[in-house]
């Protein structure tokens, strides 16, 4: 009966693919703060848009309220900083996003190189045994014309 394959590095395999799986998660999770980074500070510059264009509206009517108008700069002021603030957060997010992409390259290099081995390894068990059935096939082919030659000899002789 034939023996069947065994890669003795399959465990080894199987916690790298596991390590990879788990890298494909953590890229995921800072791809999605990246995006949530992003639209923040979208918004952020668009309500920042809006108030400037409220006061612009508000100085064009010929009205102008101080109360108002030192809120609004006040507001804009505090907008401003949420922008810078949202900025560096999505610049750091980013950061982390680029190095969990590093850390997966390099684990998805790792189990491709250890997958690589495996078929190596497996076309080398499938050639020796192609062999081994090719060298008995050709035993009995072998034991076969003996024993027909030694029965030509004997019926003939």
């Amino acid at each position: 009966m034939a023996k069947r394959f065994q890669f003795k590095l399959a465990p080894v395999l199987r916690l790298r693919k596991q390590r990879e799986n788990e890298q494909r998660r953590v890229v995921a999770s800072f791809l999605r703060d990246v995006q949530t980074g992003q639209k923040q500070l979208t918004d952020i510059e668009q309500a920042l848009s809006d108030t400037r264009s409220a006061a612009t509206i508000m100085r064009k009517g010929g009205t102008i309220d101080i109360t108002w108008e030192q809120q609004n700069r006040k507001w804009q002021e505090c907008l401003v900083r949420r922008i810078n603030k949202a900025k560096v957060q999505l610049q750091q997010s980013q950061g982390r996003l680029r190095d969990a992409q590093t850390e997966l390259a390099t684990r998805a290099r790792d189990v491709k190189a250890l997958e690589k081995l495996h078929q190596k390894r497996f076309d080398a068990f499938q050639y020796d045994l192609r062999r081994a059935e090719q060298y008995e096939t050709d035993e009995i082919a072998a034991n076969m014309s003996q024993r027909n030659r030694a029965e030509n000899i004997a019926t003939t002789g």
